[in-house]
């Protein structure tokens, strides 16, 4: 599989280094393209946005736009050469298929070959301690992994398992690197709300797991951009000066965010650090169905099914090339994925990133799916004037019965 390949160097110094030149392998998925945002107005863009074909939007000498394959070496290693820190974010939400079932030296075999092109673990284990590894090799600086927060090894999802298992593998080749694990992201291309409104555009109702009490606590795409970022940023943050006054300096390891890192030599003040990102809130799958369907006036009905025949319904959906439902994703809506808050690793919070509210961007994207848009309710944006969110009366109300997403 051919894939584009960005690398960028960065002209902006940070307060803390010299400029780097940085390796976003997986820059045209979802999570890839919100760095690629400029971040700050005073900064020169060092991000590329998402679209096909690919626009350029950096100052001329900045950008490198390079194919590679995952399963060539080779050319692996000719995209990192030069590279001070590489961003892994490589991924995918279900296993891409073949057209035919081959045999795993490509030889057409309908009998005992399989459709799996890349599989969950490739994807999430293989690739990803094949880049650190090649990283490390090369003397990469820093290396940085994209995992997730609801990595567990014993998940019933292959997804989360796959995912655990890769951030042990980039441990186990590139210990210094930090790994970021967000929970389910949500903004414009989001599949969590988005989801739901193209379900509740197309069928008559929606299907739900059981009742709908899995937990999740949605981390905006852009927070954890800038939380990325900042990983890729050596300079002093203000609350942290102190841990890093010793940089350069020969002296014991010092905590940092709760973790034990060194800060001289390469890889920084962030060197080994994990990052769990999560949102503020948590809600039930249930209730994400239900905001969704309030905030477009679909209106659609949530249909709990069994387990076992959502798992059929989701085995007939996935034959097409891009299914809209997965085996996996059922197995994922059972979990629940919210934020320990007794972890040691480094949040939000730590890195002075206020998380960004559901209510605050979901109506920006999923007014599309109300029939005629925004602009068929003839009240405008200020329909609940002279009422309260939670009134009765009130045209717009709140995820969470009491914030505002107008």
């Amino acid at each position: 599989m051919e894939t584009r390949h960005l690398r960028v160097s960065v002209r902006d110094t940070p307060p803390g280094g010299a400029d780097a030149t940085k390796n976003w392998s997986g820059a045209t998925e979802r999570t890839g393209t919100e760095p690629l945002q400029p971040r700050q107005p005073a900064s020169p863009p060092s991000l590329l946005p998402l679209s096909c074909p690919l626009q350029p939007m950096f100052d001329l000498g900045n950008m490198a736009i390079e194919f590679y394959s995952t399963r060539d070496d080779d050319s692996i290693r000719r995209t990192i050469e030069g590279c001070d820190i590489v961003i892994n974010m490589i991924g995918k939400r279900y296993e891409t298929r073949k057209l035919l079932p081959t045999s795993p030296d490509g030889a057409l075999d309908p009998i005992k070959g399989s459709r799996i092109n890349f599989g969950f673990d490739e994807v999430n284990i293989d690739i990803p301690a094949k880049l650190a590894k090649i990283s490390k090799e090369m003397g990469v600086d820093k290396f940085i992994h994209v995992g997730a927060l609801s990595a567990d090894p014993d998940a019933k999802s292959h997804f989360s398992r796959s995912k655990y298992f890769g951030e042990e593998a980039v441990r186990k080749e590139f210990p210094e690197a930090v790994i970021v694990k967000p929970a389910e992201l949500f903004g414009h291309e989001d599949r969590l709300f988005n989801w739901q409104g193209e379900m509740g555009s197309r069928l008559p109702a929606i299907p739900m797991l059981e009742d709908g009490s899995g937990l999740v606590q949605p981390v905006y795409v852009g927070d954890v951009a800038d939380a990325i970022i900042k990983m890729t940023d050596d300079g002093p943050h203000a609350h942290h000066t102190a841990s890093v006054d010793k940089m350069g300096s020969d002296e014991e390891e010092e905590d940092i965010f709760g973790i034990k890192a060194h800060v001289a030599g390469s890889g920084g003040k962030f060197k080994g650090a994990t990052l769990e990102l999560a949102g503020s809130d948590d809600f039930t799958r249930r209730e994400v169905m239900d905001f969704v369907s309030d905030l477009t006036s679909l209106n659609k009905p949530a249909v709990p099914m069994p387990e076992a025949i959502l798992k059929v319904v989701a085995s007939a959906a996935a034959v097409v090339p891009e299914p809209w439902l997965t085996v996996d994703e059922v197995d994922r809506w059972g979990e629940n994925v919210t934020l320990d808050p007794e972890t040691d690793a480094v949040t939000l919070e730590d890195l002075d990133i206020r998380p960004v509210r559901v209510e605050e961007i979901a109506f920006q994207y999923l007014h599309r799916f109300r029939k005629g848009g925004h602009f068929v309710l003839h009240e405008g944006y200020h329909a609940n004037e002279g009422k309260g969110f939670n009134d009765p009366g009130a045209k717009v109300r709140s995820i969470a019965g009491n914030r505002p997403f107008v």
